[in-house]
């Protein structure tokens, strides 16, 4: 081994000891320095392969489990052996005539419908958390979507680089054109202060999650930042000490959590959400908005804000419309106590230009000043609200005595003012086509399903008898609104999964509801139901692509109790 002296010389070492003969003809002292083994100490390896190993097979029995338990949560509910199998709707004999009871009819409906439902959420194994892997994180997770987690919001780390301005980009590209909710530099701005409010960061959290969930790239951060928002946004809720004061960013940050849930098909937890939101829209009594004997401020002031506020409501009371509706409830915020503007144009809004909206009733009636798709589905929404108040109202009346209560001049100033906008929607917007975006797809299919609750609705308000001509006419223009329907579904099965509506799927289940009800009434509504099964086999589920509609259309009869969604049929022959 050549010693110091030599190497640092490169001279050639003749490795002589006690010392070296270079060493020895200049006189200098010879040293060796005596260099460590290299590679890892004895055993090491074999240690470390032993414990990677253990750990793989650890890892591969934990994941084994959890599929396992998420299969299970999904197919063994109660009540599942007597669902329809809709992937086999095909072999399914659909049996028409006139000699089909009620109570046979919703018997079939029962062993349709499940009245319970365990919804599982798919477990990720990516983490934005810098905390190591606890036990918490190990074991399974629920069958249901659940507020409180192990971690804590604030041990998320902000996400770096280029993934916000990505995300932020992806929800104004993908959601926002459905649910125009925000302002774009308004959020922009605020987004990158170093110190934000908790309800802005709830906002934040919950539109990343909407946009990771409508990314494949980043659709793995989208569980954790929606459990994250939902657990800030109950802490805020439940906060004792009353230093979180409620806001209108904590209604947007419930509302687009609600949409969210409703993309995976959460529907209860959806319900529970939005009525968070329901119940902080009239607590900062933004149902009130534009009322006159309120102080009346410049109409630039705080139109940003302001005009947040009016769509923050609108949505809210959409979606409580759209459940209302869907399950037969009573509607919370009722349209006769709305002083509150419709959402101003979008592009007078995003340029903070002040230009007011009309109010709902103005609206209804009159003509469009701008073209505004979301204020049109809140007015075709609103008339199935009315057709469904009517309804109930007259259950209630026939439950007192009043059995000759009649709704001729209400059901007939129902049906006038929606033939009008059905009129107006085909004259001032385009065709419903893969070119003319999600929304005008959207508010033709809400039209739609205005038509059904119309022919469903009015047969009973104008007490129609069997064989009487009006009722055909009902039968024929819910027919043809099916068929409409069914048309626009088949857009679906051409478009992108990213470029289809995030509240798409709801009115296609309403109308699936209502062929299998009346199914039974005519061949007519027997083959539409068979064509409309086929047409959903091919549209693709956002929460999982390898699925169809037929599997949310199994989720969406689950989620609620049967009662719910009964509906009445057309012809009260098949009742005979």
């Amino acid at each position: 081994m050549a010693c110091t002296e030599c190497r640092q010389r490169k001279l050639r070492c003749d490795g002589q000891r006690p010392q070296c003969s270079n060493c020895e003809l200049t006189g200098l002292m010879c040293q060796v320095s005596v260099r460590h083994a290299r590679g890892p100490k004895k055993g090491h390896m074999a240690a470390l392969k032993k414990k990677i190993a253990e750990l793989e097979g650890r890892l591969a029995s934990q994941d084994a489990v959890e599929d396992e338990e998420s299969m299970n949560s999904i197919l063994d509910f109660p009540g599942d052996q007597n669902i329809l199998d809709w992937n086999n709707f095909h072999d399914v004999h659909l049996q028409t005539g006139n000699n089909t009871s009620v109570a046979e009819t919703e018997a079939s409906f029962s062993n349709f419908v499940a009245t319970t439902a365990a919804q599982s959420i798919p477990v990720t194994t990516a983490s934005l958390t810098s905390t190591p892997v606890t036990s918490a994180a190990s074991a399974p997770m629920p069958a249901t979507p659940v507020m409180s987690v192990s971690m804590e919001p604030e041990q998320l780390h902000t996400l770096t680089g280029f993934i916000p301005a990505e995300l932020d980009q992806l929800y104004f590209e993908r959601i926002h054109p459905a649910i125009p909710l925000l302002h774009q530099r308004s959020y922009l701005s605020w987004s990158k202060k170093d110190v934000k409010k908790k309800s802005q960061i709830c906002v934040q959290r919950a539109m990343w999650a909407l946009a990771a969930l409508q990314s494949s790239q980043y659709r793995y951060l989208q569980e954790q930042l929606y459990r994250s928002c939902t657990q800030m946004l109950t802490a805020i809720c439940s906060s004792s000490a009353g230093y979180d004061p409620f806001d209108r960013e904590q209604i947007q940050a419930w509302l687009l959590i609600t949409i969210y849930e409703l993309m995976r098909s959460f529907h209860r937890q959806a319900w529970m959400s939005v009525g968070r939101a329901f119940r902080l829209v009239q607590l900062l009594r933004l149902h009130e908005l534009d009322n006159p004997s309120h102080a009346v401020t410049p109409a630039h002031e705080g139109f940003v804000e302001k005009e947040e506020e009016r769509r923050a409501f609108w949505l809210a009371y959409f979606l409580d419309h759209l459940f209302g509706i869907s399950s037969n409830w009573p509607i919370t915020l009722n349209e006769l106590v709305v002083c509150t503007r419709l959402p101003a144009f979008e592009d007078d809004f995003q340029n903070e230009r002040p230009v007011l909206g009309s109010f709902l009733s103005e609206a209804i009636t009159e003509q469009p000043r701008y073209q505004s798709p979301f204020n049109e589905a809140i007015i075709f929404v609103t008339l199935c609200g009315r057709w469904s108040f009517y309804r109930q109202q007259d259950h209630v009346r026939s439950a007192y005595g009043d059995i000759y209560s009649n709704w001729t001049h209400s059901a007939l100033m129902l049906d006038n003012i929606l033939r009008q906008r059905l009129k107006i929607l085909s004259q001032c917007y385009s065709s419903p086509d893969e070119a003319s975006g999600q929304m005008i797809h959207f508010v033709n299919t809400m039209a739609q399903i205005s038509v059904i609750y119309s022919s469903t609705g009015a047969d009973m308000l104008l007490r129609v008898d069997e064989g009487n001509p009006m009722q055909e006419e009902y039968k024929l223009r819910a027919i043809a609104a099916v068929d409409q329907i069914i048309k626009l579904a088949q857009v679906l099965t051409k478009s992108f999964v990213f470029k289809i509506h995030p509240l798409a799927a709801i009115p296609l289940m309403l109308c699936a509801d209502f062929l299998f009800t009346n199914q039974f009434v005519s061949e007519k509504f027997s083959s539409l139901l068979e064509r409309l099964s086929e047409v959903f086999e091919q549209i693709r589920d956002i929460e999982d692509p390898t699925q169809s509609y037929i599997d949310v259309m199994r989720r969406w009869q689950c989620s609620a109790k049967v009662g719910g969604r009964l509906r009445r049929p057309l012809d009260d022959s098949a009742t005979t």
